[in-house]
């Protein structure tokens, strides 16, 4: 699991989480989060991605979660695990 949670940050486009959380940024709403679920196989393929808490907006929560289906994994060891990501 630590493999793939070190895969998983550093392979977030922290840019394109800036565009999905700008309207609320301006808004002036900070420490937002949002945490998900989410299963790795060995061969680096995402088996599932849910978000299962967070305190964004619907819309906006749908745009991180398209930004994180876009990390790819490398090969390694199947994982399954849950991880809050603060914005």
């Amino acid at each position: 699991v630590a493999q793939r949670r070190r895969q998983l940050r550093a392979g977030i486009e922290h840019a394109q989480l800036a565009r999905c959380t700008r309207s609320i940024t301006r808004a002036g709403l900070a420490d937002t989060f949002v945490q998900i679920e989410l299963a790795v196989d060995e061969t680096g393929a995402v088996e599932f991605l849910n978000v299962i808490d967070t305190d964004l907006p619907s819309i906006t929560a749908r745009c991180v979660r398209d930004v994180l289906a876009g990390v790819r994994f490398g090969a390694g060891a199947a994982a399954t695990w849950r991880e809050r990501i603060d914005l």
